[in-house]
């Protein structure tokens, strides 16, 4: 069952159409195919399947024969229901349990006539619960997007539409391919284009079947393109990874398990090993001697040990699997979590040449060469006299402050304002661990958080987070549609809302980080060490790439911090700043002339609202051009 084939030919008596299905079987070799609207006697049903190559059949023919299904041995079927809009069939897969329940749809143009069907989808949910697809010609669209060309959305078709769907249990699941199904190849402004078909499957179905894929295929010379249905066989090469489930949290004894393995001699930690080779060069510089030397090479050999450790981590993860969640869930949340899984499934892409791949390791490979060069360092103009508008106004004493040792008051605050349910980094560990156990790790996360202030370096396991693609439409095709979204650890998280504590946090998707704004750092606070700090943390951002829940690669960003990054704030405001001060200076020069109103009004020269900037000026040419130089100016400095 690695295919099914669908489509409304109109007419399978005429040769191009023949030779049209005969291309397609050969291209996907499909082991059933359903034609629409034969336009031929039943009598000839049986004629037309030996011509694509199928010897057994079944059609609709009592209730006007518009729909014919061709299969061959590999599938048993079993008749179940039959309508003028409507066959359903029990499938059963040569060395497959699972018994498989397929209706296919030829609707009436009409949403009157079509409310027939939506009845008797809901009897066929209440008849059977089993894995469920009703794929084709509905002949109606769900939203504006899904139609263009003349005439109007009908709404009320629409809603009959999505309530029929919705009450029968189902959900659209996707394509790929042009979003177009239909077109009345007609020319000029009375063209019109629509997606009138589709394949729509039940919860069961989507369990089974995580990966199966719909492709609307090419119209080429006819009025509706083929719907290929496809069930990939990719088995999963890597394990999957650790993800901590929050009803953990509710066993009896996992208070205890956690402070047991807490507690338990490990292998080693990195920062404790590079700690202690600096602690072991500074005592031989103070004292050299034997003793000294021999310290210092076994604190050398450890942290060699703890570099390779690291290494095998990121080239081997985690084995551990999720525990399997009890039958107690809602069937809403089942619902969810299946339509969660399928909507970040890639099944192919397409790459800027037009090749398109469709293979998991190609897809890969693919990603990981996307990503890691949209992330290389690139040439950015040296900055200019403009920052000369930034006066240094942090003193001596908010630097000294911004380096004080932390309580164990402060870094549980900042903890505790993960979200229980957070999206889980490299780690797997949801904010919930740290609610229910930092009774236990409190202490040890307070000495890792102030080792980091004291100058300690994070080690790569602390920077490094996944790439989550999120589709940004229904239909992505390239990388360039989807959004990449950053789940990094929670400890370096909180390390740098800590560090950055006066400044509210806001998440900039891959935000680059520009020598200009490590200048304006630099001036702001006269070079302090909490600089030093904050360039640890944006020189070494690392990440590997989520690929239907697999990481894939891991390499080093040139050019940004991660995404939601608590120090976006910071750097935000001082680019703001910039723009802001750049402006009144302008206009405090002579340059250009602020806008006047009649009477006591206040000058006001610019409004600043998020990232969007309000300028009030006079509209003198000469004051134009001097603004559109200071912002081209201000845009080639700060990247």
């Amino acid at each position: 069952m690695d295919s099914w084939l669908i489509w409304n030919a109109r007419g399978v008596g005429n040769s191009p159409t023949i030779s049209s299905l005969k291309r397609l079987i050969i291209q996907s070799r499909p082991s059933l195919v359903a034609i629409l609207e034969p336009m031929l006697r039943d009598e000839k049903r049986v004629g037309t399947g030996l011509k694509l190559g199928f010897h057994q059949s079944i059609s609709n023919a009592h209730e006007g024969g518009k729909i014919w299904i061709f299969h061959n041995s590999p599938l048993s079927i079993d008749h179940v229901s039959t309508s003028n809009q409507l066959l359903s069939l029990l499938i059963k897969v040569q060395g497959c349990l699972e018994v498989l329940l397929a209706s296919f749809v030829y609707a009436k143009c009409s949403k009157i006539l079509r409310r027939s069907m939506w009845d008797q989808l809901l009897v066929l949910t209440n008849g059977f619960s089993i894995p469920w697809l009703v794929a084709r010609d509905f002949n109606a669209v769900l939203y504006p997007s899904e139609r263009r060309g003349p005439g109007s959305f009908d709404t009320q078709s629409a809603a009959e539409f999505n309530e029929g769907i919705n009450r029968a249990g189902l959900k659209d699941a996707g394509f790929t391919g042009n979003i177009y199904t239909w077109c009345n190849n007609q020319q000029g402004l009375s063209r019109a284009w629509a997606r009138l078909d589709r394949a729509c499957s039940n919860d069961d179905w989507m369990r089974s079947f995580p990966s199966f894929q719909v492709s609307l295929l090419p119209r080429i010379h006819f009025d509706h393109g083929p719907l290929l249905i496809s069930f990939p066989h990719q088995p999963r090469n890597s394990p999957k990874q650790f993800r901590f489930q929050r009803m953990w949290c509710l066993h009896d004894s996992f208070q205890e398990v956690v402070k047991q393995t807490w507690a338990s001699n490990l292998t080693g930690d990195l920062m404790l090993a590079e700690s202690n080779v600096v602690a072991a060069e500074l005592a031989m510089q103070t004292k050299n001697n034997e003793a000294s030397i021999q310290v210092l090479q076994q604190a050398k050999e450890k942290l060699t040990h703890m570099e390779l450790c690291e290494e095998i981590f990121w080239k081997q993860k985690s084995r551990n699997h999720q525990l399997k969640e009890g039958d107690r869930n809602s069937k809403f949340f089942h619902s969810s979590a299946s339509y969660c899984a399928r909507r970040s499934q890639i099944s192919t892409i397409q790459l800027e040449d037009g090749t398109v791949l469709s293979d998991n390791v190609s897809i890969k490979n693919a990603a990981f060469s996307f990503f890691s060069s949209l992330m290389e360092a690139t040439p950015s103009t040296p900055a200019s006299d403009i920052l000369d508008a930034i006066p240094p106004t942090i003193s001596a004493d908010d630097n000294r402050g911004l380096l004080l040792d932390l309580t164990i008051e402060e870094v549980h605050a900042a903890f505790m304002a993960i979200p229980a349910d957070s999206a889980p980094g490299p780690d797997g560990f949801l904010g919930a661990f740290l609610h229910h156990c930092w009774d236990v790790v409190g202490q040890d996360i307070l000495a890792a958080v102030c080792s980091f202030f004291h100058g300690s370096p994070l080690p790569r396991t602390f920077l490094a987070s996944f790439l989550c693609l999120i589709p940004k439409s229904s239909a992505p095709v390239k990388f360039f549609d989807f959004r990449p979204i950053s789940l990094y650890w929670d400890l370096y998280s909180h390390k740098l809302f800590l560090l950055n504590r006066e400044f509210l946090s806001k998440a900039d998707p891959l935000r680059k980080i520009t020598l200009w704004q490590k200048r304006s750092l630099e001036i702001l606070t006269k070079r302090s060490e909490a600089i030093q700090l904050v360039e640890k943390c944006w020189n070494n951002s690392w990440f590997s790439i989520l690929i239907n829940g697999e990481p894939t690669g891991f390499f080093k960003s040139a050019q940004g911090l991660h995404q939601g990054d608590p120090l976006f704030p910071t750097l935000f405001i001082i680019t703001a700043e910039v723009l802001s001060r750049g402006f009144r200076r302008l206009i405090d020069s002579g340059s250009c002339s602020p806008f006047q109103t009649r009477g006591d009004c206040p000058v006001i020269l610019h409004l600043l609202y998020a990232d969007d900037m309000f300028l009030l000026a006079n509209g003198f040419s000469r004051c134009l051009r001097k603004i559109s130089k200071f912002l081209a100016l201000y845009q080639s400095t700060s990247g």
